[in-house]
């Protein structure tokens, strides 16, 4: 397992910030385990958790196009002016221009402290383990980054803290995030010489195909300018034609428009090629993805079988221990006539089936009476008055896997004959394909006998042929761009490869974190299962959720809460992981919750999966409004009262309140007191 540490929070100190107006200096201690922010709308949480990211990584850049005489600079800040914009404008302006705030971490052993402006985007003071740092700046600071958290580029630690370690209020998701799952797993998990050269080929291999795409649209270009070239000179030699005798037509003037023909003929074939090419990668790939499912498909079918046959078999010993007594005793008939009333409810007489039925005839068995008459049986063994409600629960049980076995093996049926138009489709554009290449050999051979022996022409044909030059010389160039493309890409394969056996070995250790986590929301057993996605021509492998045996590709296969909580859940699972792995690993987990999204009967489960985390150790950071929703209450019940005001920040308290909280005032205070109290 690779070594490295992100941030472990220890303390922050908000100093001279006139959005919290009621206390615009104050410090807030993190406490391993549950940490609250609390408050009203527009009070200030979200405001409060950025301060914690700012701190850490400094504001979000983003990188400028930067060519050889542009005077942009290389990154561009986005909102630098978060902060400061919300300052009131009403507050001493010396107070204002003052604002900071000091957050002090560990990375490892390593203590770290750094104070920024929350004005200015810079850095004021850095200490490494209580020795400050002279003129600190933001180079300084990803130098040291880089070296105590042991990620060495910073780019990729400011991801895992912005993308990983945060769960905002924009919501976007790491568990079906193909992209940036993969990017944040191999900054985990792969060797880092192996993750940074897969960087490293995703760049070329995106440069190399973009090199390719202008190419190709230049091409595109000089070959409509051919045309009309072409064409234009038609519509001339066609007005002269109507005023001359057809004997009179220059031999010459044939020779150079059959060339011309050839030349179109050549240009069109090539384009036909290349959007052929194009198709057929686009086609490979959507094989390569549904060959993906099918094995998925075949995988649940094979789990889904094995269950349904260890029902069956339980069936079978249980109906042996309950009609042992019928054996040898009594007629063959009336063991069929009981067995279909006890597990079906139907008559076999009259045909009729009903759970009243069925409940009758159990009662009937418990009693040792016969199922036609009543009558009190001579012989009768006894049994376990549980044994036929345990039956009738495997009938029903053994009836869900059948369905759901069948819908499997209809869902297979499906990717196989999309498998097999897809190949078929497949066959067809290589035909196609291959019958172009011999088309253009036979033309290109007609070309190279219609060369005049004389390179002297008129200047319509010296155009015309430079032309014909710039198109030739921009179809090696495609050509090129593609083929080092494609050696990239056959690179990046063994790369990608290392990291598909690592996420592979690592799944069965990663899915039991993230059952402890996920089927605590959700109520039903989760696992991972390795996937993977060819997107702009890079292979990514990435997990997904598997929830109760079934498989959840995309966002929209769960509802919009179970996708908020089962992706804190996989995050949570990795930390814990890495905490298990990585000696003094510990690091923490910012949520926006967004409890509004649950319903009465997940508050409590989330409540419940944020404590097991609280408890390995992790800190947990969550804003929350005071609201009706028990979300709060059924978290703070786990919380020791001595330590729940430790563990909040109220920043009702502190924050600016509006007319319409202040006319709410007392049941916000309730609230607050409610939870202490609970």
């Amino acid at each position: 397992m690779k070594e490295l540490y992100l941030p472990n929070l220890k303390s922050i100190k908000i100093s001279n910030y006139t959005l919290y107006q009621q206390e615009p200096t104050f410090d807030f201690e993190f406490k391993d385990g549950i940490n609250a922010v609390v408050g009203a709308n527009g009070i200030g949480k979200t405001t409060f958790v950025n301060i914690i990211i700012y701190c850490l990584v400094g504001h979000k850049k983003k990188k400028n196009k930067v060519t050889k005489n542009s005077k942009k600079p290389e990154f561009e800040y986005i909102d630098e002016d978060f902060f400061s914009s919300r300052i009131n404008n009403e507050a001493d302006d010396i107070m204002n221009m003052s604002a900071r705030a000091t957050l002090e971490y560990y990375l490892g052993k390593t203590k770290i402290s750094i104070t920024r402006s929350l004005v200015d985007n810079s850095i004021d003071e850095l200490c490494i383990d209580d020795e400050g740092i002279p003129q600190p700046n933001d180079r300084i600071y990803q130098e040291i980054i880089e070296k105590y958290s042991k990620i060495s580029q910073f780019q990729d630690f400011e991801l895992l803290v912005r993308e990983f370690l945060f769960f905002d209020e924009r919501r976007n998701n790491v568990a079906w995030e193909v992209d940036s799952q993969d990017n944040i797993l191999r900054i985990l998990l792969l060797k880092e010489q192996y993750h940074l050269k897969i960087n490293e080929l995703e760049e070329k291999i995106t440069k190399a195909d973009t090199r390719g795409r202008h190419k190709s649209e230049d091409k595109r270009v000089a070959e409509a300018s051919y045309i009309e070239l072409v064409k234009s000179r038609d519509d001339i030699v066609n007005q002269t034609k109507d005023g001359s005798k057809d004997e009179e037509k220059d031999v010459s003037v044939d020779d150079e428009t059959n060339r011309e023909r050839l030349v179109l003929r050549k240009n069109k074939i090539d384009t036909d090629i290349s959007n052929k090419k194009e198709m057929l990668f686009a086609l490979q790939e959507m094989v390569e993805e549904i060959t993906e499912d099918v094995a998925l498909t075949e995988g649940n079918i094979a789990n889904i079988s094995v269950s349904y046959d260890n029902i069956v078999s339980e069936i079978k010993r249980l109906e042996t221990m309950l009609y042992r007594s019928i054996y040898n005793k009594l007629p063959d008939y009336y063991y069929t006539i009981e067995k279909t009333l006890l597990t079906e409810g139907k008559c076999l007489v009259c045909n009729k089936k009903s759970k009243d039925i069925q409940r009758k005839a159990s009662q009937i068995k418990q009693s040792g009476r016969c199922m036609i008459c009543e009558s009190e049986l001579a012989e009768n063994i006894s049994f376990d008055d549980d044994w036929v409600e345990k039956l009738n629960c495997l009938h029903e049980e053994k009836k869900e896997k059948l369905n759901e076995l069948n819908n499997l093996k209809n869902q297979l049926d499906r990717l196989n004959s999309k498998f097999q138009n897809q190949k078929k489709e497949i066959n067809r554009l290589k035909n196609e394909l291959e019958d172009l290449n011999r088309t253009k050999i036979v033309v290109e051979s007609e070309l190279s006998q219609n060369n005049p022996e004389s390179n002297q022409g008129d200047m319509y044909t010296e155009i015309l042929r430079s032309k014909e030059k710039v198109i030739a010389d921009l179809e090696i160039a495609i050509r090129d761009a593609y083929n080092e493309r494609d050696g990239y890409k056959k690179e990046l394969f063994e790369y990608t490869q290392k990291f598909k056996g690592v996420i592979n070995n690592l799944n069965e250790r990663l899915s039991s974190y993230f059952n402890k986590y996920a089927s605590t929301f959700i109520g039903m057993d989760c696992k991972l299962s390795v996937t993977s996605k060819t997107l702009n021509k890079i292979p990514h492998f990435y997990y997904v959720p598997e929830i109760n045996g079934q498989v959840r590709k995309g966002i929209w296969s769960v509802s919009e809460s179970q996708r908020f909580f089962i992706d804190q859940a996989f995050r949570m699972a990795v930390i814990d992981y890495l905490q298990n792995e990585i000696g003094r690993f510990s690091t923490f987990f910012i949520t926006e919750t967004p409890e509004g999204s649950l319903d009465i009967a997940y508050e409590s489960q989330v409540a419940m999966m944020f404590k097991i985390f609280a408890e390995s150790n992790n800190k947990i950071i969550f804003t929350s409004n005071l609201n009706s929703s028990n979300f709060l209450k059924e978290l703070y019940r786990s919380i020791p009262k001595e330590e729940r005001t430790l563990r909040t920040l109220d920043l009702l308290k502190k924050g600016k309140v509006t007319r319409v909280q202040r006319n709410k005032w007392n049941q916000l205070e309730n609230i607050v007191k409610e939870i202490m109290e609970v």
